[in-house]
């Protein structure tokens, strides 16, 4: 009896623990501010995204090749530049597929 009396007294000491620790952490730690302010400094920097290619398939009865090329951060591209974009990242594409992972 006494065994089970100090273990349920050890429970509660540590559960009072636990919440006491959490009320005073989210007080002097204030996470949600320091957040706030990474997250103002991230969106005054402008990123350049530049032409990448989303989706890659080919077709074995067609012969052909169907590619999804994303933009980026060059949203008026001409169309002439969009199909020298799209066929120097599939030149890529190919190559990094045939070379062995020792070339790397």
């Amino acid at each position: 009896m006494a065994r089970r009396i100090i273990s349920i007294f050890l429970c509660l000491c540590f559960l009072a623990q636990q919440s006491s620790f959490a009320q005073v952490a989210a007080v002097e730690l204030n996470l949600s501010a320091h957040l706030a302010q990474m997250g103002q400094g991230l969106r005054l920097s402008e990123s350049f995204r530049p032409p990448h290619l989303r989706y890659f398939s080919y077709d074995n009865f067609t012969n052909e090749f169907r590619v999804l090329l994303d933009k980026g951060s060059q949203k008026d591209l001409p169309p002439a530049q969009v199909q020298n974009e799209t066929k120097n990242l599939l030149k890529y594409f190919l190559i990094g597929v045939t070379l062995d992972d020792d070339k790397f």
